[in-house]
């Protein structure tokens, strides 16, 4: 009986050099090369607008609230709104980023 033949490993190519376990070795900043710098750029653009939209509303408040006439049950509702939506914006996100983005 003949052994099926083993699947062979594609070696993939980088434009940065990279290890055995293909991380990259060099760090170019100003590059967008495919995987690694575009990665670590989305990571960073991704963090800052977490942070950014977090943290930028709360010192407005007063201002807002003033402005359009809410009043605290209307500043408490739009809270949890927001916590709402960002908890389905990770889950509907979640599968098609681990699904088709992931690398192991």
């Amino acid at each position: 009986m003949e052994t099926p033949p083993s699947p062979r490993k594609t070696i993939p190519s980088f434009t940065i050099p990279v290890d055995s376990e293909n991380k990259a070795t060099q760090f170019h900043p100003f590059s967008l090369t495919s995987p690694h710098m575009l990665a670590f750029h989305l990571a960073w653009l991704s963090l800052f607008s977490c942070f950014f939209s977090t943290f930028s509303i709360p010192p407005l408040i007063p201002i807002i609230r003033e402005d359009l006439k809410l009043s605290q049950a209307d500043i408490g509702a739009a809270g949890i709104a927001s916590f709402v939506g960002s908890i389905f914006s990770r889950l509907a996100m979640g599968h098609p980023f681990a699904t088709w983005w992931a690398h192991a």
